[in-house]
């Protein structure tokens, strides 16, 4: 595995991971020498980078969502109401909006 040089990981990400799914293919595949592991290298690093962009994308799509929700929450945002201020307005639909997202239950 030294022949092939440390892997491209992005902060954040884990190497005993990326090592694990590299082993866990080449036993599969039962690779034996050089050109084997070198195969084995190059789908490990499109299925992590395959698994990498589908965390991008999911995290995309909530922080966009998280957007529509604080749009929602202003929009409906009445100024005359007694239980929210113009604070609210600013900074509470933003909390609201991310509560929403990372609570399954609302």
């Amino acid at each position: 595995m030294k022949l092939l040089g440390p892997p491209p990981l992005w902060r954040g990400e884990s190497r005993n991971q990326y090592d694990a799914m590299l082993l866990g293919m080449a036993i599969s595949v039962g690779a034996r020498d050089i050109v084997d592991w070198v195969s084995v290298n190059d789908v490990t690093y499109h299925v992590w980078d395959a698994r990498r962009l589908q965390a991008i994308k999911a995290a995309l799509i909530l922080a966009r969502q998280i957007e529509v929700i604080e749009g929602l929450l202003k929009s409906t945002y009445d100024p005359g109401g007694p239980e929210r201020s113009a604070i609210y307005y600013i900074s509470g639909a933003k909390d609201d909006a991310r509560q929403w997202a990372t609570d399954s239950e609302q």
